[in-house]
């Protein structure tokens, strides 16, 4: 009877709940019971059906809710309100709990006359309104709710298990059942284990299916995803049992918060002509360590180390805050579910990239053993391992709270960086602006300057003056006539919620005219060795630095305290390396008796010492260009290059960067002449071309230049870098000469031509020209074979050989034709001296007949791929399949790895916008044949494996903080609840604020709070996202 009745009231609230919004679980009216509209009321009942404002709270019954004497309920409790009525009109007033009282009737087929009272529930006022009772219930079966004066008059209310219910244990109990959207907190010593059971009516047909949709930190996970957050396991009947239990087992650190709902579908009644579509929602929080790839930006200063060093009680975190202009400590490392680091990362083991709101690039530097982030701009990056992208830390950068900027625009072209230097004589005119203050915030600020001989401030009195613009922004203007150099710093203090906020600004301020040679034993370096002059663009130093690869060339002198030089010659000179032992060679220059040629047996560090004095020292410094070019991609002084006499058509040689040096930002390519003016070409390709072999650092160019015929005589290329470290980006370059000897032609070709089938080929060797002593050449010749498959493959092999004659590399481009319908194919493989693969780009084009539809079908074919490694002589390789129209237009491109094309393997499809992933589709099969097909409109995609689709479900919601968990306010006075200034509203849709004594504090839609009487009360705080996901935080609020 209880299932029989629970299907009709359910099948009432359905229909309901098309006009409200409400869920299956609201509880209504039983005509057959006498509660409908037939039935004219007189005594005491009740509405069930409510209107809920932004914070969800009950405002009024809705318009269609009727009063009634019967209803239903589940075990987990519903909200009533209660009156008097009198031949259905109401008379007086709500009847609040105080005056009522709920009694236990018994679980048979009609409640009975043993009304017991003890330990069977409870009635409760709702917080926020009395004119509303909350009911929660300990049994299932019948309750009576009556006044405490007259239990005649009573509301009866059937008490039952939802159809679709989570519980704390594996068997149903009220105990254990939780409340529909309730949240479940859970931490590292909690049980990681509930459950979802049915409890479906007799008269209900459904075939024993659940839809589950799963939302973990904040995105929306894929049935096929859902096993990375938690495991589900059927523990009592099938999969098409009507009652059932699943066991849900959380897996601990994988998420933050993580919303789970469940839906059926079915029919209900004796013909099956009403829908059943339960469903039951939950909201789990893990609170406890983030576990895998995650940074700490928690430090101490520590003297002995002369660094930074990770606090002993440091959290580590998958979201971390910056501040542009000051590159912060980060430790980046791998966390077990203890919170214990297993492994601790270098620069060189991390990728950085810019997401779609990042308005800049930002580069990872090593600083001894923490890595410091030069951002270029603002907005969020993420980092990664190079061996895991799945697994990664978002970073969002923004301005400081307070700034100095060289105009009154906030931008990351005006803002002073705290490490750089501010040139006085250049620019003397700064602006203090606060940044991302609440409204109605006023701070206060306080101006000094750090000398260079001291770490104290002092005032800024003849250093600077200060002028309030009356708009929030001071201005600042530096004395240029000031005789030193100084730090300009400006402390800025406001209040928040009580509490007292402090942010700091400085810059490094120098006049560029006033800086002073140093005396003593100095030196100047980057002379021209053919024309040596003194350098008039550079000081005198004491420490210089060399290019290993260049005719290294340094004037010497010795400068007394008035300034007068006295020149120090190579004979009076010796070269030292770092044990004191003399090395390489210092001699005269030919052209200039005053300047000293060096030699020098490897890169590292010299000094150059007076023979009369060895206390008398110049440090040298000697190292590899940042950028140049070499005849392979090994950087060495026997393969450098600086000019090349061309000997064949096409001449290969590469642009290296020096691994070690600062990140490179930037690399450009130029070519020209120079007969007395320096004039650029147009089109660089007619002359040349620049292939990115290596596309991450240390970065390495394949240049390749034209025939002979098409070069002129001498001309010259130039590489030109930016880099960037701490405290600035900086130019560097590289240049080679090339020389064209006209005087012999070019390859032509010539040979001998063999079979072309079952695997014999034709070949058209190219002669070895005599190569000029010192130089590299190149072999070229074209094989025409057939393949396994009967396909035409026409190979080209490429040899670059050392002038000793040793193979540098080799480069084979295999083109495959018709590989499959409409389809070709090539592979270019590049192997280094040892025969070691350093380069592979794998290519397929496919030309399909598009439809009426914007989406086209491409399949990447197990044939093709087979052929294609084949060819490349290996199966690690990424295959680039771009698929084109009739007419040869591009309609897309789509990326994926020949190793994941085995069958069975899941490969989902990603969109590329702006650098950043974008998931498509669920996740497509491979066949059993090794085929897989996927459908696309316009642009650029990539099928990543199971591996890799995990880096699109680890966004995080730890932004979503209140600023303080405490908040204390005096009686009759107001405060605000506030959110942590970390959290982007950009991505924010709504914030409801909910107080959990109205009487004690009140707070409004925007987290205004009015202390009515002294008291401790919970203020939750709903954030809804854009994307409809939720998280709720408090604040606690003591009222004095």
């Amino acid at each position: 009877m209880k299932k029989k009745l629970s299907a009709l009231f359910m099948v009432f609230a359905m229909v309901l709940s098309l006009f409200s919004g409400l869920g299956v679980n609201t509880v209504w009216a039983d005509d057959n019971e006498g509660g409908g509209t037939d039935n004219v009321i007189t005594g005491l009942a009740a509405k069930d059906w409510f209107d809920y404002d932004d914070e969800g709270q009950v405002t009024k019954p809705k318009d269609q809710a009727e009063w009634s004497k019967e209803l239903w309920s589940a075990v987990d409790g519903l909200i009533l309100l209660v009156q008097k009525l009198e031949n259905g009109v109401t008379t007086g007033s709500a009847i609040n709990a105080e005056a009522l009282t709920l009694a236990y009737c018994g679980d048979e087929d009609k409640p009975d006359n043993n009304l017991q009272t003890g330990n069977v529930g409870s009635v409760s006022p709702v917080d926020y309104n009395n004119d509303y009772v909350q009911l929660k219930f300990t049994k299932t079966g019948w309750y009576k709710l009556y006044q405490k004066a007259d239990a005649s008059d009573a509301i009866v209310i059937n008490v039952g298990y939802k159809e679709l219910g989570f519980y704390t244990t594996e068997t149903k109990t009220p105990e254990s059942a939780m409340e529909s959207a309730a949240l479940y907190t859970f931490t590292p010593q909690d049980s990681n284990s509930i459950y979802l059971i049915t409890n479906v009516p007799d008269d209900v047909t459904w075939d024993g299916s659940l839809k589950w949709e799963v939302n973990a930190n904040g995105k929306n996970i894929d049935e096929s995803q859902q096993g990375r957050y938690f495991e589900k396991t059927l523990i009592t009947g099938t999969e098409s049992s009507k009652d059932k239990t699943y066991k849900i087992t959380l897996k601990k650190g994988t998420f933050d918060w993580m919303d789970i709902r469940v839906k059926a579908t079915g029919t209900i009644g004796e013909n099956g002509s009403e829908p059943w579509t339960p469903e039951e929602g939950i909201t789990i929080h893990y609170d406890g360590n983030v576990v895998g790839f995650s940074a700490t930006q928690e430090f101490d200063w520590n003297d002995a180390a002369g660094c930074p060093v990770v606090r002993p009680d440091a959290t580590y975190r998958k979201k971390c805050w910056a501040d542009f202009s000051h590159s912060a400590p980060y430790q980046f490392a791998e966390v077990n579910e203890n919170g214990e680091v297993e492994k601790t990362y270098t620069k060189d083991q991390l990728t950085i990239e810019p997401m779609a709101d990042g308005t800049g690039d930002a580069y990872l530097l090593q600083d001894k053993k923490v890595i410091r982030i030069k951002f270029n701009g603002v907005g969020t990056y993420k980092v990664y391992a190079k061996d895991d992208p799945a697994d990664y830390v978002m970073i969002s950068a923004d301005f400081n709270k307070v700034g100095l900027y060289t105009s009154q625009t906030v931008s990351v072209d005006t803002v002073c960086d705290s490490e750089s230097t501010l040139w006085r004589d250049e620019c003397n005119e700064l602006y203090v602006i606060p940044h991302g203050l609440d409204d109605g915030v006023t701070p206060t600020y306080n101006f000094s300057v750090i000398p260079a001989d001291s770490d104290q401030p002092i005032a800024y009195d003849g250093y600077y003056t200060v002028e309030d613009l009356q708009n929030g922004n001071h201005k600042i203007v530096i004395n240029k006539d000031k005789n030193e150099n100084f730090t300009v710093l400006v402390t800025m203090e406001w209040t928040e919620n009580g509490n007292t906020e402090i942010a700091e600004a400085s810059v490094w301020s120098e006049n560029r005219g006033q800086e002073a040679d140093e005396t003593g034993f100095v030196a100047k370096a980057d002379v021209d060795r053919e024309n040596p002059q003194v350098p008039t663009d550079v000081n005198w130093y004491s420490g210089v630095g060399a290019y290993y690869t260049d005719d290294v060339c340094i004037v010497f002198a010795d400068i007394d305290d008035e300034g007068k030089i006295t020149y120090v010659t190579a004979d009076q000179l010796s070269l030292i390396d770092e044990n004191g032992k003399s090395v390489g060679s210092i001699k005269t220059n030919a052209k200039n008796p005053n300047f000293c040629d060096l030699e020098f047996p490897e890169t590292g560090n010299y000094k150059v010492v007076k023979k009369t004095d060895p206390k008398a020292v110049v440090n040298l410094k000697v190292y590899y260009r940042e950028v140049a070019f070499y005849k392979n991609t090994t950087v060495s002084k026997e393969s450098y290059l600086s000019s090349l006499a061309t000997a064949s058509d096409h001449e290969v040689f590469y642009m290296v960067e020096n691994e070690g040096n600062d990140p490179v930002t930037s690399i450009e390519f130029r070519g020209g002449t120079d007969k007395g003016e320096k004039k650029y070409f147009a089109d660089n390709t007619k002359y040349f071309t620049c292939e990115k072999v290596n596309a991450s650092e240390p970065y390495i160019y394949k240049i390749t230049l034209a025939a002979k015929a098409d070069l002129p005589e001498d001309f010259f290329i130039e590489v030109h870098a930016k880099l960037t470290n701490m405290y600035e980006t900086y130019d560097a370059d590289g240049i080679v000469w090339i020389h064209t000897d006209k005087s012999s032609s070019g390859n032509t070709g010539g040979g001998s031509t063999g079979g072309s089938t079952g695997g014999a080929s034709s070949v058209t060797p190219t002669p070895e020209p005599t190569p000029n002593p010192g130089e590299t050449t190149t072999e070229t010749k074209t094989e025409t074979t057939t393949n396994s498959k009967g396909n035409t493959v026409k190979q080209e092999t490429t040899i670059t050989k050392n002038p000793d004659g040793s193979v540098a590399s080799t480069t084979t481009k295999s083109e495959i034709e018709n590989i499959a319908k409409n389809t070709s194919a090539s592979v270019s493989v590049t192997k280094d001296a040892e025969g070691k693969i350093s380069a592979v780009e794998a290519t397929v084009e496919n030309t399909v007949k598009p439809g009426k539809s914007d989406t086209v079908k491409t399949t990447i074919s197990a044939s093709v791929v087979k052929q294609m490694t084949d060819a490349a002589g290996t199966t690690d390789l990424t295959i680039k399949q771009t698929v084109k129209d009739t007419k040869g237009n591009v309609l897309y491109t789509v990326e994926t790895k020949a190793e994941d094309l085995a069958a069975g393997k899941k490969l989902t499809l990603v969109k590329i916008e702006n650098g950043k992933k974008v998931l498509v589709s669920k996740p497509v099969t491979v066949n059993k044949n090794g085929n897989v097909s996927v459908k696309a409109e316009e642009g650029e995609y990539q099928l990543l494996n199971e591996k890799e689709t995990k880096a699109l479900q680890k966004e995080i919601l730890k932004t979503v903080t209140p600023k303080t968990g405490n908040v204390s306010v005096d009686k009759g006075k107001k405060t605000t609840v506030k959110l942590s200034s970390k959290l982007d509203m950009d991505n924010v849709a709504k914030i409801t604020y909910t107080s959990s004594d109205k009487s004690t504090v009140k707070v409004d839609k925007n987290g205004n709070i009015i202390a009515k009487k002294k008291g401790n009360v919970t203020v939750k705080v709903k954030v809804t996202l854009k994307d409809g996901t939720t998280k709720t935080v408090k604040v606690k609020v003591k009222v004095k």
